[in-house]
């Protein structure tokens, strides 16, 4: 299944490392086969060593997941990330881990703030609550706690970040 043509190069698929659900439904409207990763920490992924959040072992989290779709002769692959998500795509990128990857995309990258910021990433998830009365208890914590800025987006982001 092929999408939109590309600099004449078919893109069959895209890997969105993001962060939030809201980004991967903007993007969603793209005519090609979408994959937004659930990365180690940051949903419903189960790992050995979850606390591990370093660059290297994320990029290599996001070449395992393609190797485990499609084999060794992945299809042409745009690599998208934001923030943090920009930063593991530069180094799965760099580090040759999807042999496909026809183009790679950053979005407001900042990779010395986000690669710091997993230090304190640990800390971060041990003072969020284990579990919400509801989605809805959930979502306005986490507008009132500054996780999230805005009600709207809260409603979005928050779906994919808890289990119900």
């Amino acid at each position: 299944m092929f999408g939109r043509s590309c600099c004449g190069y078919e893109i069959s698929i895209c890997i969105l490392v993001f962060m939030s659900d809201y980004r991967a439904a903007i993007i969603s409207r793209v005519q090609c086969r979408i994959v937004a990763l659930d990365l180690r920490s940051h949903g419903e992924t189960k790992v050995k060593n979850s606390e591990d959040l370093s660059a290297e072992t994320m990029a290599k989290d996001v070449g395992n997941v393609v190797e485990a779709m499609y084999g060794d002769l992945p299809p042409p692959v745009m690599l998208i990330g934001h923030s943090m998500g920009g930063a593991i795509a530069v180094h799965t990128a760099s580090a040759n881990l999807v042999p496909s990857l026809l183009g790679l995309c950053m979005i407001d990258v900042v990779e010395g703030t986000a690669m710091d910021a997993l230090n304190s990433m640990q800390n971060f998830l041990r003072g969020r609550p284990k579990t919400f009365k509801s989605l809805e208890n959930a979502i306005e914590w986490s507008v009132k706690s500054g996780q999230i800025r805005n009600l709207e987006s809260a409603r979005v982001s928050m779906v994919g970040q808890v289990k119900q």
